[in-house]
């Protein structure tokens, strides 16, 4: 599901990484009405409540706005530039209000609508509150590209069980964990009872691997290996990206998230 009811289409200047005066943008901007409901997507816990724009954090060219940060198992959720309806310590359950969208933009430029949805995803233990990418700065490796874990409503998502050393772990297709269960493995079945209502791919493991360094590799190994890997996936399990039409630089990023959407683990 998509965290808020987009009402215009999306805008170069509000797409992940994109080049822009100040910064390097670190989120997808999801544009929409003044005061649209904004939801979680994904189980977890608001980690933190902050101001996220405006003058007194730094950047006065645009409006007063917050965010609310959601942990969700090794995730982390930023739902930005929003009037937000929780509290540090709050539980939250996919499909419960977060917020309501304000207007971040001070004038209308006739670029984007005034109003939208800052929207990133980190990984947990990397995760940095109210991070400025600098322009000429490398990504912060915890900092994802959030369009590659967006996917529209109507879109079935299955689920993993993956055997670990403790017990199962599930997660979503998009490496988002969901739960984990300290059992045995011939209570396998158990898993499944619990998730009935939730399509289930059985798997006892994924393939052990480390990931590349991307960064170092050249652009046609990189390419390579992304194209190995989509072979591998199924059809459907994630979305796969057009490498014809995107950013040279944007291409280790793919990588990077195609890997640790796949094989449930970051680098460390």
């Amino acid at each position: 599901m998509l965290p808020v009811e987009i009402t215009h289409p999306f805008k170069d200047c509000g797409l992940f990484a994109a080049v822009r005066k100040h910064d390097v943008h670190t989120g997808l901007d999801m544009y929409c009405d003044e005061g649209a409901e904004v939801l979680c997507i994904l189980d977890g816990e608001v980690h933190e409540v902050i101001q996220f724009t405006g003058e007194e954090v730094g950047s006065g060219w645009w409006n007063k706005t917050y965010a609310a940060a959601v942990k969700c198992g090794h995730f982390m959720h930023v739902y930005g530039e929003i009037d937000p309806c929780v509290k540090v310590g709050d539980v939250v359950k996919c499909g419960d209000k977060i917020g309501n969208v304000i207007p971040v933009l001070k004038e209308n430029k006739g670029v984007t609508p005034t109003s939208m949805l800052h929207f990133e995803i980190w990984y947990y233990e990397n995760y940095r509150s109210n991070h400025t990418w600098h322009l000429g700065d490398a990504c912060n490796y915890g900092l994802l590209d959030s369009t590659l874990f967006l996917v529209p409503s109507d879109t079935k998502v299955d689920f993993w069980i993956i055997k670990t050393e403790s017990g199962y772990k599930v997660e979503d297709a998009y490496g988002n964990y969901v739960r984990m269960f300290t059992i045995a493995a011939d209570e396998k079945a158990a898993i499944e009872a619990v998730l009935e209502n939730i399509d289930i791919e059985g798997f006892d493991e994924l393939e052990k691997a480390e990931e590349p360094n991307f960064m170092d590799m050249s652009k046609a190994d990189t390419i390579a290996w992304i194209q190995d890997m989509y072979e591998k996936i199924p059809e459907g399990f994630i979305r796969k990206v057009n490498l014809d039409t995107i950013d040279e630089w944007r291409i280790p990023q793919v990588a990077s998230g195609l890997f640790s959407s796949y094989y449930g683990k970051s680098k460390k």
